[in-house]
């Protein structure tokens, strides 16, 4: 996929440009979206993409100057594309003394023509990677993928341990060192969807997300988690003085976004927030306050925050259904393809609620949420799910027609029946595949110790299930691959030939240099030093 940044001070002009973009259904993909010139610069460094968007007018930095510094710093990528509602040939001939591809009429721009100059970027990008004989491709971007697994686990409380929490939190490059956080329950509405297709669905759902992210990150940071086609969840972290304000702060936030996507795409937005919490790993209770705050949302009161909500109210709203008590099994099952604990799990609230035929509104949150599981634990969740329900008039979206318990009770049974067929197919090949990405993670850190309980918590496992995988998929134990690889590492250094055997001990986290040449002489049947004078 072709990497596409687009950079302008006005979220219409982002959301409308991306949602362009995704229409084109070509290799082109949105990497990322900045405000300003300045953050575009960071965000140039980190994603790396081929073609930048900008508008030519921006505060901090604006995008002629972005260019220019662009061509200074990178050299001919990435490829600029310039918007602007100005059409002084000034500015225009200035841009294109930068080596702007084209520059685009904010006004007149349309799928068409957008489409037309970004295929022209896409050849300039290319003819130059050309003649630096590598191919204008990008790696498969599973980091966005990853980090909303992350979260939904942190939504639903299914993190086994503090230690597994910080651990995966830390390789994705997430920090929670803020005072406080909320998590808030969304929902989106349209009466337009019913007559869209699957497609037109997506688009309009990942439109109204990407508008609403935008909009709030000008009034508190916040990390946004898709959830299904209709809903979505937010985490806002607060600083000591955001946590005495941030209804203040929220309340103009939401109803500019409730705004704005009425206005751009007609669709309305309602939501509730959780009550704060200072541990990142009680955002689930948090979460859990604003599912339960959300029944009581309406078209009057659009918005609304625990903190606020009158408790004899809350209470009148039912408790909602709490996932996290049957964590083990659930984390088990999607993270292993364990059809016997996916079993476990359906059956124990199949049976609770069909003992409470009553009990309509619990069932319903009960089957939302595992839905939201699906979608988001899973690998390709949204393509499983779908092909499950490819029969059912709405997909898997059918789930909110459901009026009772019973029929939310079989919806459930269609769902777990396709699960698992998918389960027993999948579970072998799966376990394959996570020996194979544990060894290339192991091979990433081999300047860390990586222990057992480690490494476990990274993949978000037991160290009793890594070792078990590595006795049966592995040609070596856990501990021997880790031995086996340092060494490795410990040869290419040595024959780099400028440090010394201590040195490489201690960077590859051998306890001292003795155990370090013991190891290597048990592996390679001679000691490190021997094995440099071989070479030389």
């Amino acid at each position: 996929m072709i990497k596409v940044l687009i950079v302008d001070d006005e979220p219409l002009v982002v959301a409308g440009v991306r949602s362009m973009v995704n229409n084109l259904n070509t290799d082109f993909t949105v990497c990322a979206t900045a405000s300003n010139g300045t953050a575009a610069l960071e965000l140039i460094e980190k994603e790396r993409p081929e073609i930048v968007i900008a508008d030519i007018k921006m505060p901090q930095m604006d995008g002629l100057t972005l260019a220019k510094i662009c061509r200074e710093r990178f050299g001919h990528l990435p490829v600029f594309i310039i918007l602007t509602s100005y059409e002084e040939f000034s500015l225009v001939k200035e841009a294109l003394s930068y080596q702007v591809s084209d520059y685009l009429i904010k006004l007149e721009l349309d799928e068409q023509t957008l489409s037309s100059t970004l295929k022209k970027a896409a050849a300039q990008a290319e003819e130059y990677l050309a003649s630096q004989s590598r191919p204008l491709s990008s790696p498969p971007d599973d980091m966005r993928l990853l980090k909303e697994q992350f979260f939904t686990r942190l939504l639903h409380h299914l993190f086994e341990s503090e230690e597994q929490f910080f651990l995966q939190s830390r390789d994705l490059g997430l920090a929670f060192d803020e005072d406080a956080y909320i998590a808030c329950c969304m929902e989106i509405l349209s009466d337009k969807l019913a007559s869209m297709d699957r497609k037109q669905q997506l688009t309009l759902y990942r439109s109204a997300l990407q508008m609403t992210e935008s909009i709030l990150k000008k009034y508190m940071p916040c990390h946004c988690v898709s959830l299904d086609l209709r809903h979505f969840s937010l985490i806002i972290p607060l600083s000591d003085q955001d946590r005495e304000t941030y209804i203040q702060k929220l309340i103009p936030a939401f109803t500019e976004v409730r705004s704005m996507l009425f206005n751009y795409y007609s669709v309305r937005i309602v939501g509730a927030v959780g009550h704060p919490v200072s541990n990142p790993l009680d955002i689930s209770s948090s979460y859990q306050d604003a599912r339960q705050t959300f029944s009581l949302v309406s078209k009057e009161e659009p918005f609304l925050f625990s903190d606020q909500t009158h408790p004899a109210r809350k209470e009148a709203a039912g408790r909602t259904f709490n996932l996290s008590l049957f964590q083990p099994a659930i984390t088990k099952a999607y993270e292993e393809y364990d059809s016997e604990k996916l079993k476990d799990v359906f059956s124990s609230i199949t049976s609770l609620f069909a003992d409470h035929p009553s009990a309509y509104v619990q069932a319903m949150d009960a089957a939302s949420s595992i839905l939201y599981l699906s979608l988001s634990l899973l690998s390709d969740g949204e393509a499983i799910v779908s092909s499950i329900f490819r029969d059912v008039p709405d997909n898997y979206r059918s789930l909110y027609r459901q009026t009772t318990t019973p029929a939310v009770l079989d919806w459930l049974n269609t769902l777990y029946e396709g699960l698992d067929q998918v389960f027993v197919k999948r579970r072998k090949d799966h376990k394959h595949k996570m020996v194979s990405n544990i060894q290339a993670y192991i091979h990433d850190h081999l300047h860390e110790k990586l222990s057992l309980n480690e490494v476990a918590a990274a993949f978000g496992i037991s160290p009793n299930y890594l070792s078990l995988l590595f006795g049966r998929y592995s040609e070596y134990s856990f501990s021997e691959f880790v031995t086996r690889q340092k060494i490795q590492e410990a040869k290419r250094m040595l024959l780099e030939g400028n440090r010394l055997v201590y040195e490489i001990a201690d960077q590859l986290g051998f306890e001292n240099a003795f155990y370090f040449s013991t190891v290597f002489k048990k592996i390679e049947g001679c000691s490190p030093r021997e094995f440099m004078n071989r070479k030389n």
